[in-house]
């Protein structure tokens, strides 16, 4: 009998307006699946991708490089096959390469005699993730991996450390994904190296108030400080229904609403269900009345998580 991990990993949105690079949740129902098995190489094996077009070379794609690493970083002598299935629309600010990353790490780890370490997932889901962003940083695969709100953050000799955000009261998510993609790598690339003492000053004024207003479960703190001034002004000509949208997006005082990871998708925050329906009918709205396709999901902030399960199958 030959045994199968399958393992999911959630959508995610990265950033939260206020924390670049730092703060991330997970969301339910929209995730990435990969299926693994041993093979006795210690080398990675893709043998299908469903769902989408993204690199089926090992060394290209997110899930096949962070297995790599596994292999290579705990001295494994054997590898693993997988089969990859996106259910995260590519290239959509949703954290699709993260969770793969993270789904692939998550597989391969329940086919291993010794469990690793969640510390030590994470490090190899990052250096897979690398692949496909051009940079290090954890704001999606934290989330993805842990589930929940999380802040991503670093020690000054480089360190990670993931701390779970306390959030006591039910927030909801509402995503507004358009029909196109933009690569992590373009978005970065638009971003300033340099900003202003003043907006300095603001910026971690608005990442203090919306880090206490999960906290507190405080939808006053939320509403006045999930703000960004720094990132969104920059990125959002990338983005051109932003402008368009914007107006009825305030007139609306959710809680919260901005660019998801490096975009294109935007997400609204709202204090319950019933809200966040009404938001993602908004954005339904919204998207016919200025003729932007795209998709719209709902659903509880932070309640994504990895999932896994082994199947025996005869070879």
């Amino acid at each position: 009998m030959k045994k199968i991990s399958v393992a999911s990993a959630p959508a995610t949105v990265a950033n939260v307006n206020a924390g670049f690079d730092i703060l991330g949740f997970s969301l339910p129902g929209i995730s990435d699946q990969v299926r693994a098995w041993v093979i006795a190489e210690p080398v990675v094996r893709i043998k299908e991708i469903v769902g989408v077009d993204i690199p089926s070379i090992p060394a290209k794609n997110t899930a096949s490089v962070a297995l790599q690493e596994m292999i290579k970083g705990e001295k494994l002598t054997h590898g693993f096959e997988i089969v990859i299935e996106k259910g995260i629309p590519l290239a959509s600010g949703l954290g699709g390469s993260a969770a793969s990353a993270v789904a692939a790490v998550v597989a391969g780890n329940q086919l291993l005699k010794k469990k690793l370490s969640l510390e030590k997932l994470f490090f190899y889901a990052l250096k897979g993730e690398e692949v496909a962003s051009g940079g290090i940083h954890g704001d999606n695969i934290a989330p993805a991996l842990y589930g929940g709100i999380t802040a991503c953050l670093k020690t000054s000799d480089g360190a990670f450390q993931i701390v779970p955000i306390r959030c006591p009261k039910k927030i909801f998510c509402s995503i507004f994904h358009p029909a196109f993609p933009l690569e992590t790598k373009k978005a970065r690339g638009i971003l300033k190296t340099e900003i202003s003492l003043k907006d300095y000053i603001q910026q971690s004024m608005h990442l203090t108030g919306l880090l206490m207003g999960f906290n507190l479960g405080d939808y006053e703190l939320i509403y006045h400080h999930a703000k960004d001034i720094i990132i969104t002004p920059q990125r959002k000509s990338l983005l051109p229904f932003y402008d368009l949208f914007y107006p009825a997006l305030i007139k609306a005082q959710s809680l919260a609403f901005g660019i998801s990871g490096a975009g294109p998708s935007i997400f609204i925050l709202s204090k319950n269900l019933p809200a966040a329906k009404k938001m993602s009918a908004l954005l339904t709205s919204l998207s016919h009345k200025h003729k932007v396709s795209g998709q719209v999901f709902t659903g509880q902030v932070g309640a994504g998580k990895p999932e896994v399960t082994i199947l025996k199958v005869r070879e």
